[in-house]
């Protein structure tokens, strides 16, 4: 019994809940209907998953990177040390100023442009 590989699948249904806000399916089971999908047509439970956010498009690096961390086969499913290498995880963080700017910006349009 492995629990590497079961660690990887949990933390990217972690990560996947960070960046969406919901779960990728209710479970990894062929009856789940959006576990099916990620399966079997993985661009297509990509778009179901993100056609209600116009606005963000999810980086191929990141598709990638959580399609092999919830690889339905254990023995695929990437590894810490692969994780690290990932591009997603490589790219660069955005600095505390483009962060304060990207939040104020959301905050201003979630209240429609008026100051608290």
């Amino acid at each position: 019994f492995k629990t590497q590989p079961l660690d990887i699948f949990a933390l990217g249904v972690v990560l996947f809940i960070l960046i969406k806000g919901s779960p990728p399916f209710c479970q990894a089971k062929s009856t789940d209907q959006h576990y099916r999908l990620f399966c079997s047509k993985p661009e297509l439970f990509w778009k179901v998953h993100f056609k209600r956010f116009p606005d963000y498009d999810p980086s191929s690096d990141l598709m990638e990177l959580l399609s092999n961390m919830l690889n339905p086969d254990e023995e695929r499913r990437i590894t810490i040390e692969e994780i690290k290498q990932s591009a997603w995880y490589d790219k660069p963080l955005p600095s505390r100023e483009d962060v304060i700017v990207e939040m104020t910006s959301k905050i201003l349009e979630m209240q429609g442009g008026q100051m608290m």
